[in-house]
């Protein structure tokens, strides 16, 4: 079967935000399959399978969301001249795919067993929805024009597409709902080979501060700018450090924030750390916070990092959303109502003082993990795929 695989984001350095796709390219691969790969130029040895048509690099930490789409979209466009003639199915990944795999669904199809037929199967793997509201602190011109064309356009994408793969069924319900279309569930995972929990943590000395961690991406619907007033107030009742790794848009905002308060000392801010560092970074940690505000995009997805903690055993405070109810549910983790400062402030307290507790969550997170493999989720793909080309 010959696939042209569109991916909107770089596959090389390996990371966090690319792991899935790179997954799903290998899984493709040793499965047989030819792929005619569209992506950012990597220097990743793909294997003889895989073809590289590599549109220009697009830094990823310094330009808007809404931008890295638009950019790789038309430099992923103007690629299509090279592209093969027919394929047997079109994968695309994200939303800046769209624009290219629309264009080459339109082309006389080649069917893997040698018939042929009008268009070619379309798979939309989506780790976002609506652009308005997935980037609600976007301004200006990129903002208007997603308010006027982003709904239309999305909706003309998914009635073309076959196939629809999201993250968690929250972005299922509400695709289902909006725009009529049926989706497909595959969660994303972490690195079972780096993040991976060995041994029981030991007791913390008291006399140690209660050590707090954020990492990923940081942006204003992270909330980290808010959290910011919580760990102010858990530091008025324990001994508490906070370690922030990661970079983003807000990170100006938050380093003035901390420099202006009074106990600015109790937070590290790392940056950003490479990807092979991280794991052990975290197991450090007495707790992670994923303190994510109540916006559209955060109701519906699960930040990668709630995977990373789930598999090293780390107990987890959360904003009660419902892609994280999905995940999380019993003594898994901490969910806290959204916009409750106090409460959030409250649970780190009470977990801080309760190592059984701690315990407790960490054993039903690593069991969590057990069932919740990225090879599990990735042959959902696989299945999507292969099917798509035999209808």
């Amino acid at each position: 079967m010959r696939i042209v695989f569109i991916h909107a984001e770089s596959l090389f350095p390996l990371s966090g935000s690319n792991l899935r796709g790179h997954a799903i390219l290998q899984v493709l691969a040793a499965a047989g399959h030819e792929i005619d790969l569209v992506a950012p130029a990597t220097d990743l040895d793909l294997g003889p399978a895989v073809t590289l048509f590599p549109t220009p690099a697009i830094d990823r930490f310094s330009k808007m969301k809404m931008q890295q789409h638009l950019r790789f979209a038309y430099r992923a466009l103007a690629l299509e001249p090279q592209l093969r003639s027919t394929y047997d199915v079109i994968y695309a990944h994200r939303l800046g795919s769209a624009p290219l795999a629309r264009r080459l669904a339109r082309r006389p199809a080649r069917h893997s067993k040698g018939r042929s037929r009008v268009g070619t199967p379309l798979i939309a793997d989506l780790w976002e929805v609506d652009l308005l509201e997935i980037y609600p602190f976007e301004t200006g011109l990129l903002r208007s024009a997603a308010a006027l064309l982003g709904p239309w356009y999305q909706k003309k994408f998914l009635r073309e597409a076959g196939s629809v793969i999201v993250l968690t069924a929250a972005m299922r319900d509400y695709l289902e709902e909006r725009y009529r279309v049926t989706a497909s569930v595959s969660y994303d995972a972490a690195d079972a080979r780096r993040f991976r929990a060995e041994i029981e943590p030991p007791v913390r000395d008291a006399a140690e501060p209660f050590r707090i961690v954020f990492h990923g991406g940081i942006d204003r619907r992270d909330g980290v700018l808010e959290f910011l007033e919580v760990f102010a107030s858990v530091c008025s009742r324990i001994r508490a450090e906070f370690l922030l790794i990661g970079t983003g848009r807000a990170m100006p905002e938050i380093r003035s924030r901390v420099a202006e308060s009074s106990w600015g000392q109790q937070v590290q801010i790392r940056g950003w750390v490479p990807y092979e560092e991280v794991p052990a970074e975290l197991t450090r940690a007495d707790l992670a916070v994923i303190p994510s505000l109540d916006t559209a995009m955060n109701r519906m997805v699960i930040p990668r990092k709630t995977f990373e903690y789930l598999s090293l055993g780390v107990p987890i405070v959360a904003t009660a959303l419902p892609a994280m109810r999905e995940l999380l549910s019993g003594e898994m983790a901490t969910l806290v109502p959204p916009d409750s400062p106090s409460h959030f402030a409250d649970e780190i307290v009470r977990l801080a003082g309760d190592h059984e507790l701690r315990s407790r969550q960490r054993r039903e997170l690593l069991r969590r993990a057990g069932s919740l493999t990225l090879q599990s989720e990735v042959a959902k793909v696989l299945r999507v795929v292969e099917e798509a080309a035999e209808v």
